[in-house]
């Protein structure tokens, strides 16, 4: 028996939902929550570069402002993966 056009859309659908929604519901999350979580840490970091290039410009100016920033990231990734269990998962590397 083979599959109708119909029976495949809809694998195909399940198929492509589940990898939108595997890892954000493994987190704990919605993909959404998920989404906004990755923006947030995506505009510290951006952030973070922008320091460092200010820095490099001028090395007497924000001497410790992205290497404090980057140790808050690190500590929220790290309690997050601890929280979500993913510590366990990625060896302990906090993500």
């Amino acid at each position: 028996m083979n599959p109708t056009n119909n029976d495949m859309n809809k694998n195909l659908m399940q198929t492509i939902c589940a990898a939108f929604t595997e890892h954000p519901r493994e987190a704990g999350e919605s993909y959404w929550q998920h989404f906004m979580f990755t923006v947030g840490m995506a505009s510290r970091l951006f952030v973070v570069c922008i320091l460092l290039v200010g820095h490099g410009i001028l090395p007497f100016t924000l001497t410790h402002a992205a290497s404090s920033r980057l140790q808050k990231c690190q500590r929220i990734l790290t309690d997050r993966a601890q929280r979500t269990g993913f510590d366990e998962m990625s060896g302990g590397i906090g993500i």
